[in-house]
């Protein structure tokens, strides 16, 4: 079993990519014996999607080996920040009283 592992997030000290990592490994160490792989997505830079880039140059090559690594792995463990989950919080706890 492979797992991919990663942050999204392009920062240094990602807080992130510590918790994906951590999680992997906890997952390898606790639960199942498995391959992991921690990628970082500065090695896999691409500017941002646009249907008029895409027509000039193509699919970028770094978005090509991203969709390649996560199409090898049997797992992914991904962790980004999500500015969200207190609104879906809040409106569940609204519609239970």
């Amino acid at each position: 079993m492979k797992t991919l592992a990663f942050g999204a997030s392009i920062s240094s000290t990602s807080i992130n990519k510590a918790l994906a990592t951590y999680a992997a490994h906890l997952l390898s160490d606790e639960v199942m014996e498995t391959e992991i792989e921690v990628i970082d997505l500065n090695d896999y830079a691409a500017p941002i999607y646009s249907s008029d880039h895409e027509k000039a140059h193509g699919i970028p090559d770094a978005a090509k080996a991203l969709k390649e690594k996560i199409q090898s792995a049997d797992q992914i463990i991904n962790s980004f920040a999500s500015i969200m989950a207190p609104t879906r919080l809040l409106t569940k706890v609204s519609s239970i009283g």
